[in-house]
């Protein structure tokens, strides 16, 4: 029996809730008419005039939307090309310093190999004074 009653209350307060929200809403709409400033015809005026200001500005927008897009894509494309070009130059131009710097890398090799072997000429004749001074 109390399953039956508290399934009928439950109802009744979904349907109370809803009742109270539709008189509220009727309540509301009717009070907004009538304390409307404009009449209805100057009201739906007004609305359709700035219907027609809204449609206006957000076609504006589309457009000033579709020309920053297209403003957007070629400044990327530019900017695609202005790297690749500087890439390639300075691969070439490390290409061509690798290419003038050989001959140097292995003249400056051979003068350091030149100076270990007076260095442990050096060292050996230093060596060989030290003993012969020692005896």
């Amino acid at each position: 029996m109390s399953r039956i009653f508290n399934g009928v209350v439950k109802e009744m307060k979904g349907n109370t809730f809803f009742l109270g929200v539709l008189v509220g809403g009727v309540i509301g709409g009717m009070t907004m008419l009538l304390s409307a400033p404009k009449s209805g015809v100057q009201l739906r005026a007004s609305i359709k005039e700035n219907s027609q200001e809204l449609s206006e500005k957000l076609y504006d927008l589309k457009s000033e939307a579709k020309q920053f897009l297209q403003l957007l894509e070629k400044s990327t494309r530019e900017g695609t090309e202005v790297v690749r070009d500087f890439t390639e130059d300075v691969q070439e131009t490390i290409s061509s310093w690798k290419k003038d710097i050989a001959p140097h890398q292995v003249n400056i090799h051979n003068e350091i190999k030149e100076i270990e072997d007076t260095l442990n000429k050096l060292e050996s004749a230093l060596q060989s004074s030290r003993h012969n001074a020692l005896n």
